[in-house]
């Protein structure tokens, strides 16, 4: 058992979502952490004598550079490392357009890979975890969710191999949550996109994911029947049936139907 205390931690996307809730339980004091919370906006982040707030845009290069020196600042060396940022869109592919990817995929992909890359070449020989949330639809996409989906099987390829570059006991940790009822499926359009089945709280989320670091776990998946979901897709190929529900939901949503 790893106890999450004594950590000197670092949070993308800690103003909202499951950002927040994991922000809300490793910011207790009874804890001893001391972290440096990094978001768009931070207007939600409490002021506390242990947490530090920083407004970034991850998607641009520079921002990347800004919070790994303030990091370093901060601590002497990052313990845990919380790449939990991103963003989602839902809408037909036909909608697509160069700046909505690159804007997309700069945040839930190459903010992530990069800020990976920087950390293990400036702790090369020390111990660190670094937690990636991903997504289940980096094993399944739903209709509506192509590129979204697109960004985070990115994220699940780089892992299943980024993790052989590693050193013991430097840690790739990958979390898998469903849907997460927060305001992040309103970020797409400004209106509330229909949230898919199964969902969980923030919390839930939150939750599952430092239980699953306390035990040790490289692979987190906060609903408790997901792995379950995921091997009768692959083994039977049954997740067209749930595709083809969401189909019907994404027809509806934009008055195909």
């Amino acid at each position: 058992m790893q106890e999450l205390c004594h950590k000197s931690i670092v949070l993308t996307g800690g103003n909202s979502g499951i950002g927040a809730a994991l922000l809300k339980e490793l910011a207790k004091p009874e804890r001893y952490n001391k972290l440096l919370v990094a978001d768009k906006s931070v207007d939600q982040i409490p002021e506390m004598d242990h947490v530090k707030a920083i407004a970034i845009d991850l998607s641009q290069e520079r921002s990347i550079a800004l919070l790994l020196e303030q990091a370093y600042r901060s601590f002497e060396k990052i313990d845990l490392f919380f790449s939990n940022a991103g963003l989602a869109y839902y809408h037909g592919v036909k909608s697509d357009q160069w700046s909505g990817l690159d804007y997309l995929f700069r945040v839930n992909v190459l903010s992530q890979l990069s800020l990976f890359s920087s950390l293990l070449h400036r702790q090369a020989e020390e111990d660190f975890r670094f937690v990636v949330t991903a997504s289940g639809m980096s094993y399944m996409g739903i209709p509506g969710y192509a590129s979204y989906s697109a960004s985070k099987h990115a994220l699940l390829g780089f892992a299943s191999t980024a993790r052989f570059e590693l050193k013991e006991p430097q840690t790739l940790t990958m979390v898998y949550p469903v849907a997460t009822r927060t305001r992040f499926f309103e970020q797409d359009t400004g209106h509330r996109a229909p949230v898919p089945w199964p969902s969980q709280s923030a919390e839930q989320v939150s939750r599952a994911i430092l239980r699953g670091l306390e035990r040790g776990q490289k692979d987190i998946y906060p609903f408790p029947g997901f792995r379950l979901m995921i091997w009768f897709h692959q083994a039977f190929g049954l997740g067209w049936l749930y595709q083809v529900y969401c189909q019907r939901v994404f027809r509806r949503f934009f008055g195909k139907e």
